[in-house]
Formats: structure tokens, sequence, C-alpha cells
């Protein structure tokens, strides 16, 4: 049964790795303008993994024959408890803290792994097994897919942002191109910092684990070569992040380790000072202010003090794993060019979303180095392992759950699979299972080497998580959270019955609580948005084949056929008729979706970005539809949807931003400016430090006649834009400067 929990455990993990999470499949553009093929997993997928994760953690603590550790499984109780009390009011909550709650568990499951058990030796292979895939993955990324991703948005850069609802000046375009045009490998995982996080674990992990295994007198050599493989496609995997606080992290855990490991009866001093070193590290360099050139530092000193400022205002549970982005805006500092879901510091992260409740988890951090030094404290440089054969049991389970992540990838990314990603995914498997082979035979001749190794990486957990966002990351952080726990010593004691059975159903009952709450709206969403997928997926697959296919091809022939078979005409003949024809396949496209996309919005009435393709949908049909009747209704039930997004969320400045922005768009009959004006005025007040809202207003007031007005907020724009100053990409263009002064001094 121990084996159960532990595969229950360890997959989900390995999974979330090698998988995309997408918060909103396809639409979060207009798949209608351009098509972009759905790949990876939603909020549905994320929280069946969540959920085995909490089930094969309760399976382990009542399988183990270790007694349940009850001060740590407590507290990890308790900030669960804070998470799915949000996650039940909304949406956001849910998609954003339940991962957490997996990190947590998944955490507190390899805590009560023996540690000579093959249970725990086949979470640490399987763990450092997957290094070879995401290696793979960002020398892909950054010598092949990049170059063919910014070639391919600069030909189609108008109909990207199209779709997007960007136009090419604004802040949002820009700040986009900026990241486009960096050749970072970010994984899975979607940041550059949080791939550089593991790497770094990884990289810290290796070096520890060559050092001691070649200072050891019984050494293998065939561990030897796969620890030392490790080292280079951990550094290989590091330099393509181009994470420089993830290279810190990891030198600092190098340094910290031998120093703790040269005075052991300081360990936990040594161990304590690690996350202190980077938290002081922030304070300090925020202290100094504007005198040094760094930023990266500076922005995070602005993050925290906006999250003390949010923790001061909701003290007891906080804003919620999905509320910190629109706090920020009102909490943040005005010099503060940023608008983050996350104070990138852990610590921070939990007081400001969960309150006093998540204090709770920060002191299982607590609990960690205490048990971390503990493990340095006691290990032996003489312990060595007696003679036994090759640990099948082990390398089995770890080379399953690798097997099993990298096949997942492969299922979820074939609309968009590449002979270089089946080379990679092959490779992967090959390269991950040699070095779980290599990691299991280590505790051969050392067994202090491999739990000694997962102390490096533990520490570079530990620290890079007080600047970065690795562990509330849905991807990265159960994956991070295990590595911490896997470096930590078990209970001492044998198992009380009573007590692991007890402490089993407390977290039986959280999975059942957290699929009861959350299982049936998520299903019910997520079903209706895959049929709107289906929708418009003809459509959206014809339209990029036209705009990909050679001219006169048959490539390009058959697509115009399709496109003539989905609108209902004859094959276009020339571009008017062609772009005739797109039309009508949009427009059939959009009514088959709407319905779906209105049954989404009824299992997630609170979920914006739903709200938002639905309004995207019935704007564009007032523009498309012949039926004066028809669009008017299209028209009314656009700005319906877009007013009940202010009543459900009115703490949101994009929820008004949504009103505002859907009566632009529609035709001037039937809708008011005045009402757009109240909209964005509410929505700059929310988000007080943004350029968006008061652009809008100057826009809004000249349309309306109210110069006086205007030139108010134009004055507010520029003063806005001048505590822009860190970050020049975020402030006005030289055309729009020009023009709101011409406005303020005729």
């Amino acid at each position: 049964m121990l084996w159960l929990g532990t595969a229950l455990v360890l997959v989900p993990t390995l999974v979330r790795m090698a998988v995309t999470i997408d918060p909103m499949p396809t639409w979060e553009s207009d798949p209608l303008v351009m098509w972009i093929p759905p790949a990876g997993i939603g909020p549905l997928g994320s929280l069946v993994l969540d959920l085995f994760t909490i089930a094969g953690c309760a399976v382990v603590l009542v399988a183990t024959p270790l007694h349940i550790a009850t001060i740590p499984a407590a507290l990890a109780l308790l900030g669960s408890a804070g998470v799915l009390i949000h996650a039940a009011s909304q949406p956001k909550h849910a998609d954003v803290g339940m991962p957490w709650v997996a990190a947590v568990c998944a955490a507190l499951a390899m805590v009560h792994l023996p540690d000579r058990s093959s249970m725990r030796a086949a979470c640490i292979a399987g763990a450092m097994g997957m290094l070879a895939l995401l290696a793979g993955k960002a020398a892909v990324q950054v010598f092949v897919e990049h170059p063919q991703t910014v070639a391919a948005y600069e030909q189609t850069r108008e109909t990207f942002l199209t779709s997007q609802g960007w136009s090419p000046d604004s802040i949002m375009a820009r700040n986009y191109e900026r990241r486009l045009y960096q050749p970072e490998a970010t994984g899975w995982f979607g940041l550059s910092n949080v791939f550089g996080s593991l790497a770094a674990a990884w990289i810290a992990a290796s070096i520890v684990a060559l050092a001691l295994m070649i200072q050891s007198r019984a050494r293998s050599r065939r561990a030897c070569l796969a620890i030392g493989a490790m080292v280079l496609l951990a550094a290989g995997a590091l330099l393509l992040s181009r994470s420089k606080g993830s290279a810190g992290a990891a030198i600092l855990a190098v340094v910290a380790f031998f120093l703790a490991w040269r005075f052991r009866k300081r360990a936990a001093l040594v161990v304590v000072a690690v996350p202190l070193i980077v938290l002081a590290g922030v304070i300090v360099r925020g202290l100094l202010g504007e005198r040094l050139g760094e930023l990266s530092i500076l922005f995070r000193w602005f993050y925290i003090q906006g999250a003390t400022r949010i923790f001061l205002d909701h003290p007891i549970l906080g804003v919620g794993p999905g509320g910190f982005k629109d706090a920020y805006m009102l909490a943040k500092p005005a010099i503060s060019p940023e608008e983050v879901s996350s104070p990138h510091s852990i610590f921070f992260d939990l007081l400001s979303t969960l309150g006093l409740v998540g204090g709770a988890w920060i002191l299982l951090f607590a609990c960690a180095c205490r048990s971390i030094a503990g493990r340095v404290r006691t290990a032996e440089t003489s312990e060595e392992s007696p003679a036994r054969p090759f640990d099948r049991p082990a390398m089995l389970l770890a080379a399953a759950s690798i097997g099993f992540a990298i096949g997942l990838s492969a299922y979820f990314e074939r609309s968009l699979l590449t002979p270089e990603m089946g080379i990679v995914r092959a490779l992967g498997l090959v390269l991950g299972l040699a070095i779980a082979a290599g990691v299991i035979q280590a505790p051969r001749q050392s067994a202090h080497i491999v739990r000694l190794a997962a102390v490096a990486g533990a520490l570079v957990i530990l620290a890079h998580t007080q600047i970065e966002v690795t562990l509330v990351s849905a991807g990265a952080g159960p994956m991070a959270a295990t590595i911490i726990a896997l470096a930590c010593a078990p209970p001492a004691r044998a198992r009380c019955t009573r007590s692991n059975s007890g402490g089993a159903a407390l977290f039986a009952g959280l999975a059942v609580a957290a699929g009861s709450l959350l299982l049936p709206s998520t299903f019910h969403w997520s079903a209706a948005l895959t049929r709107a997928t289906d929708a418009v997926r003809p459509v959206g697959e014809a339209i990029s084949t036209l705009d990909e296919a050679p001219p006169n091809s048959a490539k390009m022939l058959a697509a115009l056929d399709r496109i003539a078979r989905l609108a209902g005409t004859a094959t276009p003949r020339n571009a008017s008729e062609l772009e005739a024809a797109i039309a009508h396949a949009r427009t059939r496209a959009a009514l088959a979706a709407l319905p779906e996309l209105e049954r989404a919005l009824e299992a997630r009435p609170s979920h914006l970005p739903t709200r938002q393709a639905a309004v995207r949908m019935h704007v564009a049909l007032v523009w498309q539809v012949d039926d004066p009747a028809k669009r008017q209704y299209h028209s009314r039930r656009a700005l319906e949807l877009a007013q009940q997004a202010a009543v459900i969320n009115p703490h949101s400045p994009a929820s008004w931003g949504l009103v505002a922005t859907t009566i632009q768009s529609l035709p001037p009959a039937g809708t008011s400016l005045e009402e757009a004006i109240r909209a964005c005025e509410q929505a700059a007040g929310l988000d007080p430090h943004g350029l968006t809202y008061p652009l809008k207003l100057v826009d809004l007031y000249e349309q309306t006649g109210q110069i006086d007005q205007a030139r108010r907020w134009a004055q507010r724009a520029l003063e806005i834009n001048e505590n822009l100053h860190l970050d020049p990409i975020r402030q006005l263009t030289d055309a729009q400067r020009r023009r709101l002064a011409s406005l303020i001094e005729p």
C-alpha cells in the first residue's frame, strides 16, 4: 500500500514538470482571429493531479511504518483549509491555490517515507531523472523554437495583436515583445527563473554528490558517471535559462552545505541563514533605492512592500491565492512599474494571500530547516551501506513514473509535435533512466551521499524562493516542495496505528472536500469550454493553413475548399470572395461556440477570462450578422455580461475595464459613453498607478466633448508616466506624450 501512495504522489509531480498548465485553454485570445492549437492541461487536469497527490499523501500516512509527524501534519492541514475556503468562493483561487495544497501534501508524504526504503530512492531517482528531459527541452526552446517563434510573430504580428485585443503601441504589446525577443529556456513552466530554480537545485545536488562520491573509498564508477552527466546537463539547463538569481542560489547553497558539513554542530544556524540572507539582501537593495543600476531585486523590494500592506489590510485570511494582482495594484509603491500576481517571495506570498492561516505553512519551513540541519548534523562520512543487490523495485517505480510523464507530455502536445521534440523525449527517456539507475546505485556504496545531495538541492529552493515564484508555480511547486522534503530526516518513532490512521483520515477528508467543492463546477466548465473549442477549431485551423500555405499549392487549395464548406459558399476565386467566405465561416463558428461559452460561464460565473471570451464573441457577431434584431441582441448581451463582471468582481479593475472596453467596441447606438467613463474611473481608482485607464479616460472625455476632464486625466497620465521611469517600456511613447502635452497646453 505504501508503494501505491508513493506512486500517487510521485507520478503527478513528474507529470506537472512535462506539460504546460494553461489556466484558459484556447480562449485567452480570439481563436477565430489567430488559431493556437491547445496543448497541455487546463484547470480540470491540474485539479485531478492535485486530488491524486492529496489522496496519495493520505495513503502514505496510513501505510508508513513511521509515526506521523503530528505538528507538520497539523500545520499542513491548517494552511490547506485556508486555501479551500478561498477556492470555494472563486475559481481563480482554486486554480492558483490547489497546486499549493498538492505541493504541501507531496512534501508531507515524502517526509514519511523511510530513509533507506525503495520508495524514497525511487522518488529521488525520479526527480533527478527528469533533468535530462528538461535540459533537452531547454536546448530546443533556445536554438530551435525561439527563432521560429520570433519569425512567425514578425510575419503575423498584426493578426496576433488583434487576437489579443492589443494595439501595436500598447504597454501590453511592448512588454510582450520584450519577453518574446529574449532567448530564455522556460521548460514547460513558462518562466525562466522557475526553470532556473530546478536546474540550480539539480546542479547543487549533483556537485555535492559528485564531491562526496569521489571522496568515498567505495565509490561506483557507474554512479560517478551518472552524477557527472547530471552536473553537465544541469549546468547547460541553468545556462540556457539565463537566470542569474538561480546561479547565485546554487553557489550560495553549495557554500552553505559545505559550511554546515564542516561545522555540523552549527548546521541549524547555517540552514536557517540561507533564506534569511537572501531576504536581507532584498531589503538592503531596497533601502539603497535607485542609486544602483540593478533593478530586478529592487522590484522584489517593491513586491514585498506591497505584500506587507496587503497582509496588514487582510490579516486573517488574506486576499486569496488568486487575489494578489488586484490587491497589489492598490498597495504597490507608485514607482513600481510592474503588475504581478505574486510577491516573488514565499513567506510574503503566504501572508498576503492566506493571512495568518498562511503562517502555518511558514512554520512548516521552520520544521523543514530543523530537520535538514539534523540530517547534516547526524550524517557520518564513514557511513557505508552493506552490500546489497541493485534496488529493482525502486528502479521500476522511477522508470514507470518518468516514462508515464514523458508519454503524457507527448500526448498533450501531439498537435505541436516536432521531430526535434520527438528526439528530445526519446533521449530524455533513455538518459533519464540512466541517471535514475545511477542515483539508485549510489547508496549501495555510501548511503549518506544521496541524502546529503538532496540537502544541497533543498538549500537552493529555500534561497531562491525568497525572490522567485517556484514554490507557488502550478508546474514546479510540487517538485520544489518534494526536493525540500527529501532532504528532511523522516520521523524517528515507529508508527502508531491510531495517530497515523487519524491523520490519514483527515487528509482523505481534505481530498473528498476539495473534490466535492471544486470538481463538479470545474468539470462542467472544462467540458463546455472544450465543446466551444471544437466549434471553432475547423475554422481556426483552415485560416491558419491559409496563412502558412504557399500560394497556389495543393495545401492552399484544400484550405480554400474547407473554408467554402464551413462558410456554406462556393470556393472563393479572388480576395474579396475569400474575405467574405472567411467572415461567413467565422460567424457560423462564433454562433456555434457562444452557447457553450455561456454554459461555461454558468459553471464559473466569477471567472473573468471566460466572461471576456463570451463578450468578445458577442461583440464580433454584432459586426458580422446582417439581421438588425440579432445585432441588437448580441450588443445587449455583450453589455449585460460585461456589467455582470463588475457586479461579481467589483474590486477588480479588469472587470470595470471590460465594461468600458465593451461599450467602446459596440456601435454607438444603444450604448452610453457616460457609462464607459464611470466604469473607467472605477478601474482607474482600483489601479491608481497604471496608465491604461487614464489614457482611456482621455479618449472618452474627448469624444464626449468634456475637454477639461480630458485635460485633467492627461495631466494624471503624465504624472504616472514619470513614476514609471524605472521601466521605459511601460512608459508612454513619444507620440502619446506629445498628444497629451498638446491637450494640456493647446
